[in-house]
């Protein structure tokens, strides 16, 4: 189950394929019922608001709304509902690195200055793409930054390779790969990586190299003036008050926070969908290849192992 903080967003996407606690499914009642006094209870205390898909062997077994998608105007949720999942869109950049490691494009043990010349080299020839991958890098998180989300910075748009030289370049917190600290300008560095790789933009390689395959017709990257049907607005509580959220210049958010979601299209194809597992070997247009079961297994523990890195 991912948890979304109600503190930096309170409409949110909630979803699992299977991952049901054994002691939901031995008590008595339906998994369903049980799911729904769960999610009423949360809903109740505020804790909760947004859509719930959970799906076991690929099939729905609750599906369920809660909570405005508008506070303002009284709008519901429903299940078409659309939502800026934020950094779960690290997943989707994640697994856009792997599909190039397994094609022989990139290298974990690869280094930062392999793949982007005008990066520092005094740090570029340190940190590796694992390092980015998982948090270790030691790169100062762009987002902490002083006067960066409240000031004028993050209202403005950059281009890709403007961002990173500015905003994460900063000398290191400590020796890459000595420490996790979670650092959005790790993964922004990973899309830049991407696009220099491929000469795509990333929100290409997004629809190509996932969306399209896994049909995900309703999932996409998002721009700031961009007019998206069913999208929730997002907002931030403190306490007990709730506000519109801040206003960020999308070009920031990029690799790490850029997805709007279609919760439902995945669950419904199973994880075999994008892992690339069944029992005749593989999916056709699965999102990673079928032989690659070692990159499987390594994005398995990099969902498992390093959760809190890409759900807040």
């Amino acid at each position: 189950m991912l948890r979304v903080p109600l503190r930096k967003m309170t409409t949110a996407v909630m979803m699992t394929s299977i991952g049901l606690a054994a002691s939901m499914i031995c008590c008595a009642g339906s998994i369903s019922d049980q799911i729904d006094a769960l999610m009423q209870q949360k809903t109740s205390s505020a804790q909760f608001n947004g859509t719930v898909l959970v799906a076991m062997q690929g099939k729905i077994v609750y599906e369920r709304a809660f909570g405005l998608a508008d506070f303002e105007w009284n709008v519901p949720n429903d299940v078409q509902t659309k939502f800026e999942i934020g950094s779960m869109t690290k997943q989707f950049t994640a697994l856009l690195v792997l599909q190039l490691v397994s094609e022989r494009r990139l290298r974990l043990v690869g280094h930062i200055s392999d793949y982007l010349p005008h990066y520092r080299r005094d740090t570029g020839t340190r940190i590796t793409v694992h390092e980015l991958l998982t948090h270790t890098s030691g790169i100062p998180n762009f987002i902490t930054l002083p006067g960066f989300v409240d000031g004028p910075t993050s209202r403005m748009h950059y281009s890709t390779e403007d961002f990173v030289r500015k905003f994460c370049s900063g000398d290191l917190q400590f020796e890459p790969g000595s420490k996790f600290n979670y650092s959005n300008s790790g993964y922004f560095i990973l899309g830049a990586i991407l696009e220099r790789v491929t000469g795509q933009p990333y929100e290409a390689l997004l629809r190509q190299r996932i969306f399209d395959p896994l049909g995900m017709e309703d999932s996409g990257y998002t721009h700031t003036e961009m007019l998206i049907p069913h999208r929730a607005r997002g907002y931030e509580r403190s306490g007990e008050s709730v506000s519109n959220a801040r206003f960020y210049d999308m070009s920031i958010h990029f690799s790490g926070r850029g997805v709007v979601f279609d919760h439902r299209r995945p669950l419904q194809m199973g994880p075999g969908a994008i892992y690339g597992t069944s029992a005749s070997g593989g999916v056709p247009g699965s999102a990673v290849p079928a032989k690659s079961g070692e990159l499987r297994l390594w994005v398995g523990a990099l969902n498992t192992q390093r959760r809190s890195a890409f759900c807040r």
